[in-house]
């Protein structure tokens, strides 16, 4: 009994079995079919956007193609215009510069010629001077060229001024001989040696004869027209022209006297 039971439902699970795999292949082949549509279906729509992006693609690369075309021809057009006007000034800058040479070289002849005449009547000046008289007493005044200035060194004012003036030999005659020790710094005539045409601004250079004599070891005599005198300060510094020591430097300071009622 039991046996024809069990070889009952066997024979009943296989049935169930088979219909279940029928079953389960009908399904897979119906879900395989249907995969197979909706991944055509997507492969269609993939290659319709595809194709669609494609041409966007395109017609935005012709468009910038196009406005990178514009924009470059607009710089060049725009280049070549301040290229011309850039070649206009220099061209213009180069004129005004040439025009202003040509005036600076007139200019320049103009004083040269100037100087030249002016050296020519300093020449013709001094070959005039009577050799009977003494130079430095000359009337006319020796007129330096344009932009020479008077600067003579320690040994140019001993050996060719200084030794001219006492030998009578001086050419130009406008370094004065003065009263230095009577004079006080207000009196110097310092504006008279024409410090713009000769030498430095405030500077000036004049002869003067020796005071010898002294109230003490360095204060000189005092001047009877101002309260004050010239006094000495420091030692003598020697002016060595080689190893031969031929004049000796000299500084003074001017003292106020006080004066009491």
């Amino acid at each position: 009994m039991d046996v024809k039971v069990y070889e009952s439902n066997l024979k009943k699970t296989r049935h169930e079995d088979g219909e279940n795999l029928q079953l389960d292949v009908e399904v897979y082949e119906s879900n395989l079919k249907k995969t197979r549509h909706e991944d055509e279906a997507n492969l269609q729509l993939v290659a319709k956007v595809y194709k669609s992006n494609l041409k966007k693609t395109r017609e935005e690369d012709e468009e910038n193609l196009q406005l990178v075309v514009e924009i470059y021809e607009s710089n060049l057009k725009k280049t070549r215009h301040e290229d011309e006007e850039n070649l206009q000034l220099v061209a213009e800058v180069y004129e005004f510069n040439l025009e202003k040479t040509r005036e600076d070289a007139e200019v320049y002849e103009f004083n040269l010629e100037k100087t030249r005449e002016e050296d020519e009547e300093n020449l013709q000046l001094v070959a005039e001077v009577d050799d009977d008289d003494e130079p430095s007493t000359m009337n006319k005044e020796f007129i330096l060229p344009h932009s020479y200035r008077f600067n003579p060194t320690a040994i140019e004012l001993l050996e060719h001024y200084l030794i001219n003036k006492i030998l009578r030999q001086l050419v130009w005659n406008s370094i004065r001989e003065i009263d230095f020790y009577q004079c006080d710094p207000e009196q110097l005539p310092i504006r008279e040696f024409n410090a713009i045409k000769y030498g430095r601004e405030g500077e000036a250079y004049f002869f003067t004869r020796e005071e010898q004599k002294y109230l003490d070891g360095s204060r000189l005599s005092r001047s009877p027209f101002s309260n004050g005198y010239w006094k000495r300060c420091g030692r003598e510094v020697p002016i060595h022209n080689g190893n031969e020591i031929i004049g000796f430097k000299r500084r003074f300071v001017w003292e106020e006297e006080l004066c009491f009622n």
